[in-house]
């Protein structure tokens, strides 16, 4: 868990260098390429032992048609969760294409929702064997953002990758982050 974070720290402190350049002004995301970064807590399942938590952090990089449609490519490292009752770990990973479309709620405010497509990497260690399973799957999700600026912009997000129905293989991750408009 410890490298984790400290990847998350070294991913969100490569973010904020590319965010100098941003000036201020109230309403943020119009056209132009973004980058982002986040952190937040996921959980997922681990052979059979229910869902587990763990560190998250993603980075992304993305266009804006325009205020209301945007196009992100990012990657997602959903951490290494260890099972409870079992000596198991597990991890996941997910690099994501995903349609943004966003709406403001007055003038810093703004809601939107993501939905694309992921390729995931899940690996599971114990017992003294290991599995890596590969797919690739829906991901979708909404969140909140606030412009603190013209150019940036926090966000809170809820981010599913996967299904829980059938095999129990979805990833859930809740992120804090931060989003730099060029």
């Amino acid at each position: 868990m410890k490298n984790t974070v400290k990847k998350s720290l070294l991913c969100l402190g490569i973010v904020s260098a590319l965010g100098v350049m941003a000036s201020t002004e109230a309403m943020a995301q119009d056209a132009g390429f973004f980058v982002s970064g986040q952190v937040g807590a996921s959980r997922y399942d681990i052979s059979g032992s229910g869902k587990e938590r763990a560190t998250a952090a993603g980075v992304g990089i993305g266009y804006n048609f325009n205020p209301m449609v945007g196009l992100e490519l990012g990657y997602n490292d959903y951490g290494t969760a260890k099972a409870k009752n079992f000596n198991v770990d597990g991890t996941a990973k997910s690099t994501q294409l995903s349609v943004l479309l966003s709406g403001p709620i007055g003038n810093e405010w703004s809601v939107y929702g993501r939905l694309g497509a992921a390729s995931t990497e899940r690996k599971t260690t114990g017992f003294g064997a290991s599995s890596t399973d590969r797919k690739t799957e829906a991901v979708y999700g909404v969140g909140f953002g606030y412009n603190f600026a013209k150019n940036i912009k926090g966000t809170l997000e809820y981010q599913k990758v996967g299904s829980t129905s059938g095999d129990g293989t979805g990833v859930d991750a809740l992120m804090a982050g931060v989003k730099f408009n060029f």
